[in-house]
């Protein structure tokens, strides 16, 4: 195995390690590099925390050990209780698959003493996955960025000697995470963005570093809800060869005879239409005659309602003699708030 000049092991050759959730490893480029350490950045109730766990119990269900680690001062129940509402936790795998370790109380001892007591932990349990959740603790007791790039960078050396990789999680700000101690020692660093709009908050994902490896750069969609994290690549980011065939030829019907009269008998195949007008218009009613117009001939068809959520969508078009219920021919999803 070639190695950098930080002893770190190089990404030309080294296995993947998938994160559990597919939509995040096609966007880092297949997964996490094994042997490296990947840092999830963002602001408080960004979900870093929720998809840290989510890579570890990924990683327990492969039958990997974990070492599953707060930096943080409150207890592990604090931890376990952020987690175990979500589909993907196991209490079974507390234990024996998933050990839990407080950094807290080591890190008043120092920088060696806090290293020595991870790496021995995980040479003890042979685990292939460090997760160490709240970084800032780190600046609060130490309040050195020289101090935290020696621990991170001799933490990155004795991870690759034990065949382990790490997660990282720290509360930054999105727009000042690439300032900090722990994105320039770091491998890999994820921003998770969470933004207010009207009612919802937009959930958004961002790769903006992989040591040595190509990745899908820009943000990205993103989605929490009883599963745990979802993430959707921005279909413009994605290599030709995995986008669905578009259709150049013939016309796309609305199924209303004059307005398909009116078009030459539909929209050109292949085209972006936009349908505007003020609400109460009609809008949301002709898209869904389209939509299901479409399925009905045979065309995959995807309905995705970013305001209504799908079960009230599917309700007004029955109601109004427009059954979207069509089989796997025609998905309705919205996203979650």
């Amino acid at each position: 195995m070639a190695r950098d000049a930080a002893g770190r092991a190089s990404t030309i050759d080294a296995p993947l390690l998938s994160t559990g959730v597919v939509g995040l490893d096609r966007i880092l480029g297949g997964g996490i590099p094994a042997k490296q350490i990947l840092l999830l950045a963002g602001f408080p109730g960004s979900g870093k925390t929720i998809l840290a766990g989510q890579m570890a119990f990924a990683s327990a269900s492969r039958g990997d050990p974990v070492v599953l680690a707060t930096a943080a001062s409150e207890p592990h129940s604090k931890l376990i209780e952020s987690l175990h509402g979500f589909e993907f936790f196991r209490r079974e795998m507390l234990g024996p698959e998933i050990v839990l370790l407080s950094v807290y109380p080591w890190l008043r001892k120092g920088v060696r003493e806090t290293r020595e007591m991870l790496l021995s932990s995980i040479r003890e349990r042979r685990a292939h996955l460090l997760v160490l959740d709240g970084l800032r603790s780190l600046h609060d007791v130490w309040r050195d960025d020289s101090s935290i790039r020696e621990f991170l960078g001799e933490l990155g050396v004795g991870l690759a000697s034990s065949d382990c990789t790490g997660v990282l999680t720290l509360e930054c700000a999105p727009d000042r995470v690439l300032e900090s101690a722990e994105a320039a020692t770091v491998d890999g660093v994820v921003v998770l963005h969470s933004v207010r709009s009207a009612m919802r908050n937009l959930r958004r994902v961002e790769v903006v570093k992989v040591r040595g490896r190509p990745h899908i750069p820009g943000e990205h969609v993103a989605r929490l809800d009883a599963s745990g994290f979802r993430v959707a690549p921005r279909v413009d980011a994605l290599e030709p060869r995995e986008r669905y065939p578009v259709r150049r030829e013939g016309r796309a019907r609305f199924g209303i005879a004059g307005l398909d009269g009116w078009l030459g008998g539909g929209l050109p195949g292949g085209s972006a239409t936009v349908i505007a007008g003020d609400s109460g218009a009609g809008k949301t009613l002709l898209a869904v005659a389209f939509a299901r117009t479409g399925a009905m001939a045979g065309e995959p068809t995807l309905f995705a309602s970013l305001e209504e959520d799908g079960e009230s969508l599917l309700a007004r078009a029955r109601a109004l003699g427009m059954d979207l219920a069509l089989g796997p021919a025609l998905a309705v999803w919205s996203p979650s708030p």
